[in-house]
């Protein structure tokens, strides 16, 4: 920072109290402020504070910032209750603009033309909801892949959100191939797949669900019909930009083999 000229904080969601009390990110600005740096917010999403002085230091911070970018209009109403002087943009979150990039390893293991459902799923359920209900909506995934695949609605790609060095959830998916048992049926793509492969990969497919933002975005901007799973508030904001509604939105919480098949018929249909 002594060196630069412009400190940009990169990060979609940064300045919530969701993981704890984000005084390192405000602190940081604060102290590139301190030094007399530029200081620019990119592509946030943020929602109502519960901490009163922490409020109190995002709105200091935010007064001094040269630049505020927002990535829903849900974030921009918010802040700029925050800081009413500041010009705040609406602008597009980097997923949107990375293009796919086709490669060896992004293909599919049957043939072109057949139904093909992305499922995108995440051990982080389990901070959300617990154990137990943790352990209920897994089972629920299973029955409702299940049910598709043996009805011949779909064949179903699992779609980690993360990859090597720490492919948690490429792991978290090989567990629900192995409990959803259908092996000509359910396609795990290797470790490894960079975003843009990952993005490829989620536009060879007919309907998505995702349970992770950028994902969703990897979907929604391909033009592939993406029913969200949503644990936070920026996925409201996200369905409301795109689609004008919340109606493909399931909050973790909510999610059972019923919702989702009502959901992914009604979103096949739409």
């Amino acid at each position: 920072m002594l060196r630069a000229d412009l400190v940009i904080s990169i990060g979609g969601d940064l300045f919530i109290e969701d993981y704890g009390l984000p005084l390192l990110h405000i602190e940081t600005l604060e102290y590139a402020q301190q030094l007399g740096r530029r200081t620019m917010l990119w592509a946030a999403s943020t929602w109502p504070l519960k901490t009163p002085w922490i409020e109190a230091r995002l709105q200091q911070m935010l007064s001094q910032c040269d630049l505020i970018t927002v990535r829903d209009e849900t974030s921009r109403r918010y802040l700029s209750t925050l800081v009413a002087e500041k010009r705040i943009d609406l602008v597009a979150d980097g997923a949107f603009l990375m293009e796919p990039a086709r490669s060896a390893r992004v293909q599919l293991p049957w043939s072109i033309g057949t139904p093909t459902l992305a499922f995108n799923g995440t051990p982080l359920l389990t901070y959300f909801l617990g154990p137990n209900r943790g352990h209920a909506v897994v089972q629920a995934f299973v029955q409702f892949l299940r049910g598709g695949i043996d009805t011949g609605r779909f064949k179903a790609v699992l779609v980690p959100h993360d990859a090597h060095p720490h492919p948690r959830e490429w792991d978290f998916l090989y567990e629900l191939a192995q409990m959803v048992d259908r092996p000509d049926a359910v396609y795990l793509p290797p470790v490894g797949l960079n975003g843009p492969e990952t993005k490829a990969l989620i536009g060879l497919c007919d309907t998505f669900i995702a349970m992770r933002f950028h994902p969703t975005i990897a979907g929604m901007s391909q033009s592939v019909p993406t029913l969200g799973l949503g644990y936070s508030p920026k996925f409201a904001g996200l369905h409301e930009l795109v689609y004008g509604h919340t109606e493909f939105l399931i909050g973790y919480d909510k999610v059972t083999a019923d919702a989702l098949q009502e959901a992914s018929i009604e979103q096949e249909g739409a």
